[in-house]
């Protein structure tokens, strides 16, 4: 906490803007669970295992179609294309 509450004090000033930039990264933290959250039940609510994992590993842990592909002894292309189709077919997503 600054020695002053002074709003003219720039250690306060300074203390003032921190405490604003933490409240705002808190509500984007809390925007971005929701979404994540958002994300998991549209994966729960996919009936094929294997469309699963793959929206998981590219929703959920960022991997590259590269990297799902090689994981799932499919081609990166396979592995978009099937996005692809699941979501133009989804509307609710």
């Amino acid at each position: 906490m600054p020695h002053s509450r002074n709003p003219g004090d720039p250690v306060y000033q300074a203390f003032r803007r921190s405490e604003k930039l933490r409240e705002m990264l808190e509500m984007k933290k809390q925007q971005a669970q929701a979404e994540l959250n958002r994300i998991v039940e549209f994966i729960e609510s996919v009936d094929d295992p294997e469309m699963q994992n793959i929206l998981t590993a590219r929703f959920v842990e960022g991997k590259t179609y590269e990297k799902i592909g090689k994981t799932m002894f499919m081609d990166r292309r396979t592995v978009k294309r099937k996005i692809d189709k699941l979501l133009q077919t989804t509307n609710n997503f």
